[in-house]
């Protein structure tokens, strides 16, 4: 049996998985409720997105069953609104990915004494550490950019070495979007590049403008209805 290309993103109840997993992968229709014990998302290109328990039933049942896995990354989440405190069992699971985060959710809930000890607990089990908020758009884009430095091309993009490929977002734009008016300054001149064919990072290069900008835009910009998308794909780099 081929073994599945997979992302894990595991995390106690409340940690915010699916919503971090949204702001991440934004085209995944990511379900609401807790995993059990887990879900599996379909990227493209081989890739998935498993949501995992964070349950120590659901983890210890997930080490004993060995799922037909190839972990590339793994994103151990702890909850910023709690005390920083993470199960075992998850990063005995999450040991398996070659690259490896703690993610400190709800960062804006979270007083700097907190962050702090969970950027410590992150450098004694030797992961990156990443302090986030899905729902301010807090260190989600330097996330995000990590996580696309850490997954291969895909299958169809490998058979060309002589070029590098990453995953970016491709923005696509609502119908009508440039006459509903209502924009101005940058988001204007990044609405008119959306073409459904451009990624973030090509939009950003032919605006120099930094990529974080572009992507907070495209952000607003599909929030605000002007967007009907952002898909990721494999572009080149």
């Amino acid at each position: 049996m081929a073994l599945q290309e997979v992302v894990l993103v595991v995390g106690a109840k409340g940690s915010g998985k699916s919503t971090l997993i949204k702001a991440l992968f934004p085209e995944l229709a990511v379900e609401p409720g807790e995993a059990r014990p887990y879900r599996l998302y379909e990227l493209g290109g081989g890739l998935h997105v498993a949501e995992v328990c964070g349950s120590p039933d659901a983890l210890g049942a997930l080490l004993l069953s060995k799922p037909a896995w190839k972990l590339l990354a793994a994103l151990v989440l702890v909850d910023g609104a709690a005390e920083p405190r993470v199960d075992g069992r998850a990063l005995a699971l999450a040991s398996g990915a070659p690259a490896r985060a703690l993610v400190l959710t709800k960062a804006d809930a979270a007083p700097p004494e907190r962050v702090e000890e969970a950027k410590a607990l992150a450098a004694r089990v030797g992961f990156e550490f990443f302090a986030v908020s899905a729902a301010k758009g807090i260190g989600v884009g330097e996330l995000r950019r990590w996580l696309a430095g850490a997954l291969p091309a895909a299958p169809a993009a490998r058979a060309l070495p002589a070029q590098r490929f990453r995953f970016d977002v491709i923005p696509v734009p609502a119908p009508g979007a440039l006459e509903a008016g209502g924009l101005g300054g940058e988001e204007l001149e990044v609405l008119k590049l959306c073409d459904g064919r451009r990624s973030a990072g090509e939009i950003a290069r032919a605006l120099g403008l930094p990529y974080g900008r572009v992507r907070g835009i495209l952000d607003e910009l599909r929030m605000r209805g002007y967007l009907q998308a952002l898909l990721v794909g494999v572009v080149g780099g």
